[in-house]
C-alpha cells in the first residue's frame, strides 16, 4: 500500500485512493465512500497494516436499518422523547441480530473498560439502596453507554461519520427554527423550549449542534457550504439566547474557545472583545439576567449553592457507593433545615452539577469511573487530531468540533445535570462517538 512520507508517531496518510486501486470493501463497494476525503491512519513499522473496517457487515442490511435508527433516533432527541427511545430499541434489536458476532470489535476500545466498571458501580448502588425505582434507574446509566458503542460500530467510516455530523447539525437547525417560531407566533416569550418539555433539555441539545455547525464552518466547509451553515449558527445562536439558560452559555463561550484554539490560536486573544460585543448586543432583560448572576442577587443562584452543599453532605455520609441511582430526592430533605425546607419549598429533582449528582448518587467509585471514561476520550480524541494531517480539512472538522461539543457539554453540567436529560445524554453520547468511529474505520 503506497503512503506518504511518515509523520509524527509513525502515522501516514493513506494515499492508496490516488493510485486507483482499492484496499478494502468499504472502498470496492462504490464511489461514495470516495466523497469523503481518505482518513488518517497509523501504523506501527512492526507490525503489518490492519484492516481498514474493522467492523465487517455480516448482514449488510440489518446494519443499514441499524443506521437509520440511530440517524432518527438523534433527530427524536430535537423532537419527542418517546419516539427517541423506540428508535433506540429498533436500533439494538437490528444491531445485535446482524452484530453479535462481531462484537469483539466494538469492545476493543479502552475506553469499554471505565463504562463497564461505571455500569457495574451503578448496578452495585441499586442493588444496595433497596429501592425498586433505584433498581430501575440504574438502567438510565448504561442506555446511553449503549448509543455509544452502536454508533462506533456501525458509523465507523469517514463518509458515514461525515454525513452523521450533517445530521446532528441540520437537526439542530430545524429545531432552533421551531424554538423560534414558538416566540413569535406563540407569545412565549423568552425560556423557549421547542418541542420538548424544559427550556434547559432544548438548549442542551442545540449547544452540541452549534459546535459541529461552527466546526464544520471553520474547519471543514466549501465557500458554497459555508454560507447556510453561517445561516443555521445564527439560528441555533439566537434560540440558545432565548432559553435563558446561563450554563449553556457558559459551555458556549467554553466550546467556542475550544475551536479558536484548535483552529487559530493567536485568534484568542479576540475573544474578550467578542463577548463584550455580544453582551452589549442582546436584550436587557438578557444583561439582567448575567448580572444577577454575577452579583449573586438572583435567588436561583442561592438555591443552587445551598443544593450543592447539600450533595456535599450527601457524598461524605455515603462515600463509597452512594444513596443508589436518582435516590438523592428521597433523601434531601433528611439535610434541609426547617428555616430551608419553608424557604425553598420543593425538594430539587436533581442537584444541578454532574459530577456532585453522580458522586451522590453511585458514591466515589462511581465518580472515578465516570470521569476515567471522560479523561481518556478527552486523551485519545486531542491525540486523534493532532495525528490527522492539515490537509485533512474535514476529518479536522469532525475531530475538533466533537471535542468542542464534549468541552461544552462538559461545562454546562458544572451548572446542570445534563447527564440525566436522557435528550442531551443520548445526543452527547452518539457525538462522542463519532472520532472513535473513525479511529475503527482507520485501525487505530
Amino acid at each position: 500500500m503506497p503512503v506518504s512520507p511518515a509523520g509524527p508517531d509513525n502515522c501516514r496518510m493513506d494515499t492508496s485512493g490516488a493510485s486507483g486501486q482499492p484496499t478494502s470493501r468499504a472502498e470496492k463497494a462504490g464511489p461514495q465512500q470516495q466523497s469523503f476525503p481518505s482518513p488518517f491512519r497509523c501504523y506501527d513499522p512492526r507490525m503489518a497494516p490492519p484492516p481498514a473496517d474493522p467492523s465487517p457487515d455480516l448482514h449488510p442490511g440489518n446494519r443499514s436499518l441499524t443506521r437509520a435508527c440511530l440517524v432518527a433516533m438523534v433527530l427524536g432527541c430535537y423532537f419527542s422523547v418517546a419516539a427517541m427511545h423506540i428508535l433506540l430499541g429498533l436500533a439494538f434489536v437490528s444491531w445485535v441480530s446482524s452484530s453479535m458476532p462481531a462484537l469483539r470489535h466494538p469492545l476493543r476500545t479502552p475506553l469499554m473498560w471505565p463504562m463497564a466498571g461505571f455500569v457495574l458501580i451503578a448496578a452495585l448502588s441499586a442493588i444496595l439502596a433497596w429501592n425498586p425505582m433505584s433498581t430501575k434507574e440504574a438502567f438510565s446509566f448504561a442506555t446511553p453507554l449503549l448509543v455509544y458503542v452502536m454508533t462506533r460500530d456501525v458509523m465507523a467510516g469517514p463518509s458515514l461519520v461525515n454525513r452523521s455530523v450533517q445530521y446532528v447539525i441540520w437537526g439542530g437547525i430545524l429545531a432552533a427554527g421551531l424554538g423560534l417560531a414558538q416566540s413569535a407566533f406563540e407569545a412565549q416569550g423568552f425560556r423557549i423550549s421547542g418541542s420538548l418539555s424544559r427550556y434547559g433539555t432544548f438548549s442542551g441539545v442545540l449547544l452540541l449542534a452549534l459546535m459541529l455547525n461552527l466546526s464544520r464552518a471553520m474547519f471543514g466547509a466549501s465557500t458554497r457550504e459555508r454560507v447556510p451553515l453561517l445561516l443555521g449558527l445564527g439560528v441555533i445562536v439566537w434560540a440558545l439566547v432565548m432559553t435563558e439558560t446561563r450554563g449553556v452559555w457558559v459551555g458556549l463561550v467554553a466550546g467556542g474557545a475550544t475551536l479558536i484554539g484548535l483552529w487559530r490560536p493567536r485568534a484568542l486573544v479576540a475573544l474578550p472583545i467578542v463577548l463584550i460585543g455580544a453582551y452589549l448586543a442582546v436584550p436587557s432583560s438578557i444583561q439582567e439576567n448575567i448580572q444577577s448572576a454575577l452579583d449573586g442577587s438572583d435567588p436561583v443562584v442561592s438555591e443552587r449553592l445551598t443544593e450543592l452543599d447539600h450533595g456535599i453532605e450527601i457524598i461524605l455520609d455515603n462515600p463509597i457507593l452512594g444513596v443508589g441511582p436518582r435516590m438523592v430526592r428521597e433523601v434531601y430533605d433528611d439535610y434541609r433545615t426547617p428555616e430551608e425546607a419553608a424557604l425553598e419549598g420543593r425538594v430539587p429533582r436533581y442537584l444541578h452539577n454532574n459530577a456532585i449528582q453522580i458522586a451522590a448518587d453511585l458514591g466515589l467509585l462511581g465518580l472515578g469511573f465516570w470521569l476515567a471514561i471522560w479523561i481518556s476520550w478527552f486523551v485519545r480524541v486531542a491525540r486523534s487530531y493532532a495525528r490527522v494531517d492539515e490537509s485533512d480539512h474535514a476529518s479536522r472538522a469532525v475531530i475538533a468540533g466533537c471535542l468542542a461539543a464534549m468541552v461544552a457539554f462538559q461545562v454546562m453540567g458544572l451548572f446542570e445535570y445534563n447527564m440525566g436529560d436522557s435528550e442531551v445524554a443520548f445526543l452527547s453520547l452518539f457525538v462522542f462517538a463519532l472520532p472513535l468511529a473513525i479511529e475503527a474505520y482507520s485501525g487505530d
